[in-house]
């Protein structure tokens, strides 16, 4: 008859049990309280000199209450994050934070098989065994009741799938006694630790895993495309959008100006829709400015809404003499040489507007740079946006005082030696474990990628991925469900064509594609520095749509709306 041992989880219960038993054979974890959302710790302590680097398959068998029973199931290592926490003074009650293994297991309350397949976590970034493996019973809000439990059986550690399977089928699992201890244990869910985070990987073997090579094809998604700004006889220059949501608008931002890019007279410019088909005329942010020499440029930096503002950024840039001709007006540059561009101030300068329509004078801020995309929050809150080879974070809801935290010069410099011929236009998204990945343009085929372990404090070595990409800025983030995209153009050297949208379940390996957009534009005036088909894609998603805002081989300013449904 197989030996019994309950645990009981609820309000009153914060502590640990240890129930050292070496013919325990089943431990039953009930619910005494819900209303606690208190997480249940289960662990199993191996025998000395087990490794998974040997037997990577976690077998167990559950038992539930009731069939539609929700609970989750993790596994991790502690001995190693242990002299780790201890090295650095902390606390020795601690989550680790290892990439939980996903599980199925059927709506039954019979007894099932389970097995956690740790074959990703042989030879980890770690020196020694993986001693401590464990589960996780979390309770879920609204689904646990009192009195509901889970019964769990240890089975076994085995070098592959097969072998747990076979061992199951023989019927040994309710004969033999479990050869390990209990451990168990109860803290409010209030109390895990976000970070530090503990990577599996080392920052180059993550790096080489994010990847697009072998993608599934999906075809052209449906969508519906707006044209923003057409070219006139004085503005047949436009670039670096911006896009955001704000009340019922989509409001979109770029740079403006007269043929080339970067010089000066260009101003930023803003229109906005409430249909997706008539768009308002655009409006002049940021008009040019006279300076000692002649008129300033302005260069659209990123547009961020919160719930009752809409704040515009902008660099504004003072030229020298040599930018200007005898009479004061602007020198264009020279089609096949960019000529005299020297900058003699910079100021990061604001806008905003509390209707889409009407904005107020810019004002000048205290930041240390410009970003190449909107702000964004991750899991936590704070505020993180791509500028150029770096990153910027804020703790300030309405995108204040963004501050710029890294990589490192020395780490931008490491990199470039190790083959990036530049990094520029930083992109990024947050695992579910709270790693931050860090995206970067390199001209050379593929992204570049830093990490975050400690919510932005510091940033991993940059090493290159197997992500194909084009010489241009993307956008990549996470949809509402949970998938992670890739918005811009995958193929190298190609013109900046076509725009694309790539999926990944797991953060990894993107592994759909579809086309945004395959039209051809053909250049009406050209400029320095234009061309490219989809240049510098921003995307923002809202009710139920994907927002793409894109330059057209920087002379007129488009946005794509996909609906989210269709992304499958």
């Amino acid at each position: 008859m197989m030996k019994e041992q309950t645990l009981r989880f609820g309000e009153p219960f914060v502590g640990t049990v240890v129930c050292e038993d070496p013919e325990q054979e089943a431990l039953r974890v009930e619910v005494q309280d819900p209303s606690a959302q208190y997480t249940a710790f289960v662990r199993w302590a191996c025998a000395e000199g087990v490794s998974t680097d040997d037997y990577p398959i976690m077998a167990f068998c559950v038992k539930l209450g009731r069939p539609d029973l929700k609970f989750h199931l993790a596994r991790w290592r502690m001995d190693r994050y242990a002299e780790m926490m201890e090295i650095l003074g902390g606390p020795h009650t601690f989550w680790s934070i290892f990439p939980t293994l996903k599980i199925e297991y059927e709506p039954t309350t019979d007894w099932q098989l389970v097995i956690m397949d740790g074959t990703p976590f042989k030879n980890p970034n770690f020196d020694g065994n993986w001693t401590d493996l464990g589960l996780v019973l979390a309770q879920k809000d609204g689904t646990l009741q009192q009195g509901d439990h889970v019964w769990l059986k240890w089975v076994g550690m085995f070098a592959s799938v097969e072998a747990a399977k076979a061992y199951y089928s023989y019927g040994k699992v309710f004969e033999d006694a479990t050869p390990l201890f209990w451990h168990a244990e109860s803290a409010p869910v209030v109390e895990k630790p976000r970070f530090p985070v503990i990577s599996n990987l080392s920052p180059k073997k993550a790096a080489e895993r994010i990847s697009n090579y072998g993608v599934k094809p999906c075809g052209k998604i449906p969508s519906e495309c707006s044209s923003v700004f057409e070219l006139d006889e004085t503005q047949a220059f436009a670039h670096h959008p911006g896009v955001t949501a704000f009340k019922d608008k989509i409001i979109v931002s770029w740079s403006s100006g007269e043929r080339d890019e970067d010089v000066a007279g260009q101003h930023m410019r803003v229109a906005c829709t409430s249909d997706f088909k008539t768009w308002s005329e655009p409006h002049v942010v940021a008009p040019p400015r006279r300076a000692t020499y002649g008129p300033t440029a302005a260069l659209a930096s990123h547009i961020f809404a919160t719930d009752d503002k809409v704040y515009a950024y902008f660099v504004e840039k003072e030229y020298g003499p040599a930018c200007f001709n005898e009479d004061g007006t602007p020198r264009g540059r020279d089609l096949d040489n960019a000529g005299p561009g020297d900058i003699l101030k910079l100021r990061m300068m604001r806008a905003e507007t509390e209707d889409g329509l009407h904005w107020t004078e810019p004002v000048e801020v205290t930041m240390s740079h410009w970003t190449n995309e909107a702000p964004r929050p991750s899991a936590e809150g704070r505020l993180f946006a791509g500028a150029g080879p770096r990153i910027g974070r804020t703790d300030n809801p309405n995108g204040f005082d963004l501050e710029i935290v890294g990589p490192s010069n020395e780490q931008i410099e490491n990199a470039r030696r190790r083959g990036a011929p530049i990094l520029t236009e930083g992109t990024w998204f947050q695992t579910d474990e709270g790693i931050i990945r860090l995206f970067l343009r390199s001209n050379a085929g593929q992204l570049w990628m830093s990490e975050s372990y400690d919510n932005g404090d510091t940033w991993t070595d940059i090493y290159p991925t197997n992500f194909a990409e084009d010489t241009t800025m993307a956008h990549m983030g996470r949809l509402p469900d949970g998938r992670y995209y890739f918005v811009g153009t995958p193929v190298y050297n190609n013109g900046r064509f076509p725009l694309a949208l790539c999926i990944s379940e797991d953060g990894y390996f993107f592994d759909k594609m579809y086309i945004i957009r395959d039209e051809v534009y053909e250049q009406k005036v050209p400029g320095w520095a234009k061309g490219g088909q989809y240049g510098y894609p921003e995307v923002c998603i809202k009710g139920g749509y994907m927002y793409i805002a894109y330059s057209r081989m920087k002379e007129i300013m488009g946005v794509t709306r996909i609906k989210l449904s269709d992304i499958q």
